[in-house]
């Protein structure tokens, strides 16, 4: 059985986590931006208050946990390629002797 990588989607695999890690900081910067606390401004002293203030206070600490993944996988993504040609390389040269 041959192995075989499609380069291409590899590739556009570690340009989207790369993307979506981006994304995830934009998001980041929104949740922490005007128009939140412009919210929580308007729903001072109503009971959502606090709902409102949880919900943002635990979206933010779940996307700021998965930013790290994002560089991880991404960078594994990234190499995967170079270290599959790198690989087959060296073990056709050392069947070669």
């Amino acid at each position: 059985m041959a192995v075989t990588i499609d380069e291409g989607l590899v590739t556009d695999l570690g340009t989207k986590l790369v993307n979506g890690q981006q994304e995830v900081q934009g998001v980041l910067e929104t949740l922490n931006g005007t128009a939140v606390a412009d919210i929580h401004v308007a729903l001072a002293g109503t009971d959502t208050a606090a709902a409102f203030d949880e919900v943002v206070t635990q979206l933010v600490k779940e996307l700021t946990d998965a930013l790290p993944a994002f560089e991880a996988l991404s960078s594994f993504v990234n190499r995967y390629v170079a270290d599959f040609k790198t690989s087959d390389a060296a073990n056709a040269s050392a069947l070669r002797g």
